[in-house]
């Protein structure tokens, strides 16, 4: 039983890192959602998404990802414009 729930947890470690979004920024005040929710559509579902410690995101628009069973490595700096949310 022990040796069928380490090789799961390999199995699983291995699935996600197989299947990883690295979004960069487009810069100069940008909406920058329409990348991150691409991203988190293609890599939903046991993947991985980061987010670099060097990039800046613009959210101009409404962010409201569907997430199922995703890591997520929050860097970089985050700015929410003037939206009403």
């Amino acid at each position: 039983p022990l040796g069928l729930a380490l090789s799961t947890i390999v199995y699983a470690n291995e699935k996600r890192s197989s299947n990883v979004c690295t979004v960069k920024a487009n810069g100069n005040q940008k909406d920058d959602v329409p990348s991150i929710l691409e991203a988190f559509h293609r890599c939903n579902n046991g993947g991985r998404i980061i987010f670099p410690e060097d990039q800046a995101y613009w959210i101009g628009t409404r962010l409201n990802p569907v997430v199922n069973d995703i890591t997520i490595e929050w860097r970089g700096k985050w700015t929410v414009s003037g939206l009403s949310l």
